[in-house]
């Protein structure tokens, strides 16, 4: 009896020790160029597709869906798209990976009038791109970025460098109708990515809640550093707002427009932030901005421990906060450093705003850096259930 259970003992044992190395070790298809051509293969231990970059990154894609999800590897080097876009559909739990910024380097340049994303995701959860720079250049078009998840939930993206599109950076859009897209594009997370030279803004979350943006560098884009923006009031979702979303600790200078911008959002936290020399573009752009439009509130948004300023000549940045609409309520506005813009500190158009000065507000910029407090340590508890 005691070796019957030792033995279903040692055998459970074995099971869980292969699932825990299969958990580790997930199925993998590695991209490579074959030699100084345009062609690519993806080799996976059972099956290896050649041809275009497109199409093998593609095909191992569908393959990966299939087995119930994997790791697309890309090797270090310089992958060429040309005019083509990676269309990633219908697909969970995939990771797109390469060996790190600026090592591998993902690209395409077209001047189509099509939305020519490097990754253009729909109707996909669960997908993480990490470890790569991506450029995906062309002509100026504003819904052409270089990562668009039109619709997605809990999703990942980390470690990225994005150094040119012609739209956007990064967009996760929730504003399509459920049968299009899935109706969402909640819960997903960006952190430790650098964006830089997008035509557009660096980040958007449109129509998208419960996101995070944490740790992010995004420099000189031509729009707003991070923009959460509802609907427009012509879409499947008309004027669906982007609600309870946390933009923490990043770093954002020479914005084209806003630094930060929340439009028609609910509950959303701006904290720990670094904003520099924003509205470069033109005069009447704000380090932090709160707005509303089409009669959408914009309600109980958190402001704390950021740092607006602007240390330029002439100045451009007009003011370190800006809550410009009536329909903006409740804010909270404490503990930040908003001194020294182009016009003022803060304006607050909006109703029963909460605000509490800073201490020592005038020694919390130094040597051109903010000095920001300690605090707001990152929320560990939330996390995506994309793949890691």
């Amino acid at each position: 009896m005691r070796l019957s259970l030792l033995a279903a003992l040692l055998l459970l044992l074995a099971i869980a020790g292969e699932s825990i190395r299969a958990a580790a070790n997930p199925l993998t298809f590695n991209v490579t160029r074959v030699g100084h051509t345009s062609t690519y293969r993806a080799s996976s231990p059972g099956e290896t597709f050649t041809g275009s970059l497109k199409s093998v990154v593609e095909r191992a894609t569908r393959s990966l869906h299939g087995d119930g999800g994997g790791r697309v590897f890309f090797a270090a080097g310089r992958f060429d798209l040309g005019s083509a876009s990676f269309e990633i559909a219908d697909v969970t739990g995939i990771v797109f990976a390469g060996r790190g910024i600026d090592v591998t380097i993902i690209r395409n340049w077209t001047g189509a009038a099509a939305d020519t994303e490097v990754f253009d995701m729909s109707r996909s959860d669960r997908i993480t791109v990490s470890g790569m720079t991506i450029s995906a250049g062309g002509p100026r078009r504003s819904t052409s970025d270089a990562i668009d998840f039109d619709g997605g939930d809990d999703s990942v993206v980390r470690r990225v460098k994005i150094i040119a599109a012609r739209g956007r950076g990064i967009v996760f859009d929730g504003k399509d109708a459920p049968s299009a897209t899935g109706g969402t594009a909640d819960r997903n997370l960006v952190r430790d990515c650098v964006i830089t030279g997008v035509r557009g803004d660096g980040i958007q979350l449109l129509a998208s809640n419960n996101n995070r943006v944490e740790n992010c560098r995004i420099f000189a884009v031509g729009g707003s550093g991070i923009n959460v923006n509802k609907a427009s009031s012509s879409a499947d979702q008309r004027n669906k707002s982007s609600n309870r979303n946390r933009i923490i600790g990043n770093t954002i200078s020479n914005a084209g427009a806003h630094g930060i911008r929340i439009h028609s959002g609910n509950r959303n936290l701006i904290s720990r932030n670094r904003v520099l020399n924003s509205s470069d573009d033109g005069p009447g752009r704000d380090g932090i901005n709160l707005s509303s439009s089409n009669s959408v509130v914009c309600n109980d948004n958190i402001v704390r421990f950021n740092t607006a300023t602007d240390n330029q000549s002439p100045k451009t940045q007009r003011y370190g906060l800006n809550i410009a609409s009536p329909e903006c309520h409740r804010t909270v506005v404490r503990d930040n450093n908003f001194a020294g813009n182009l016009v003022g500190a803060i304006r607050d158009l909006g109703s029963n705003t909460t605000v509490r000065a800073r201490a020592a507000e005038s020694s919390a910029w130094a040597g051109g850096r903010p000095s920001l407090p300690s605090r707001e340590a990152p929320r560990r508890s939330w996390r995506p259930t994309a793949t890691m």
